[in-house]
C-alpha cells in the first residue's frame, strides 16, 4: 500500500515539473519583449526588443520626409520666381532687348532695319549712318562736286534732314580728293567747319553729315 502511494506521489510531482508555468511578461504587452518579427500589440512600438507607448518608430523618417517636402517646396518657389523673372523681361517670344518684327526677334537697340522699333530703316553709307542705342546715327549726304559748293546746311535740308556738325568722322563734311574717290567712300579726311561751310570753290568732293 505504501509503495502505491509512494508511486502515486512521484507521478504527480513528475507531472508539476513537465508542466510549463505561463510567462511573467506576455510577449507583445508593454513592458515585455517584442515578438520574434519585432512587432507589439496595437499602441505600442519595439524599441531595443521591448515593447513602449508613446513611441513611434516612424517619427525619424516623418521628420526626414518634413524636411524633404520643405527642402521641395523651396526650391519649386525658387524655380517659380526664376521663370517669373525671365518672363518679366521678356517680350512675347523675344527675349528682351529684342522685340519680334515679321515674326523674327531683333534687337532694337543695333538693328539697322528696325532701329528703335519694328521697320524704321536706318540709311547706311559709307560706314556710317547705323542704328546706335536705338536711333540711327548722322549719314553722309550725296557727293557735292567742289567747283560748285553747297553749305551743308542747304544740303541736309534738302533731304529732309539736319546738318550734324561734326558728326561724320569727326568733321561737319567729309572730303575727297576727286569726285571718284567720293563716289567710292575713299575720303582723305573731314572738315570741322560749321554747317554753313563749305562756301569756296576748290578741287574734289565733298559728302556733308546729315541726321537720320
Amino acid at each position: 500500500m505504501r509503495a502505491v502511494a509512494f508511486a502515486f506521489v512521484s507521478l504527480l510531482v513528475l507531472s508539476a515539473c513537465e508542466r510549463t508555468d505561463p510567462p511573467s511578461c506576455p510577449v507583445g504587452q508593454v513592458g515585455c519583449e517584442c515578438t520574434v518579427e519585432g512587432l507589439c500589440i496595437e499602441g505600442l512600438s519595439c524599441v531595443n526588443n521591448e515593447c513602449q507607448a508613446g513611441i513611434t518608430e516612424e517619427s525619424g523618417t516623418s521628420e526626414s520626409e518634413t524636411t524633404l517636402e520643405t527642402m521641395t517646396d523651396s526650391t519649386s518657389t525658387t524655380e517659380t520666381s526664376e521663370s517669373s523673372a525671365t518672363e518679366s523681361t521678356s517680350d512675347g517670344p523675344c527675349m528682351a532687348p529684342e522685340i519680334e518684327c515679321d515674326g523674327g526677334c531683333v534687337n532694337p537697340l543695333t538693328d539697322d532695319l528696325n532701329c528703335g522699333e519694328c521697320g524704321h530703316t536706318c540709311i547706311v553709307d559709307g560706314g556710317l549712318g547705323g542704328c546706335v542705342e536705338g536711333s540711327c546715327s548722322p549719314r553722309l549726304s550725296e557727293c557735292i562736286d567742289w567747283e560748285n559748293p553747297t553749305p551743308c546746311n542747304e544740303v541736309c535740308a534738302q533731304i529732309g534732314s539736319a546738318c550734324v556738325a561734326n558728326g561724320c568722322l569727326g568733321g561737319t563734311y567729309v572730303t575727297y580728293d576727286v569726285l571718284e574717290h567720293c563716289l567710292d567712300h575713299n575720303p582723305n579726311g573731314a572738315s570741322i567747319n560749321p554747317c554753313t561751310a563749305p562756301e569756296a570753290p576748290s578741287a574734289g568732293a565733298y559728302r556733308c553729315c546729315c541726321s537720320q
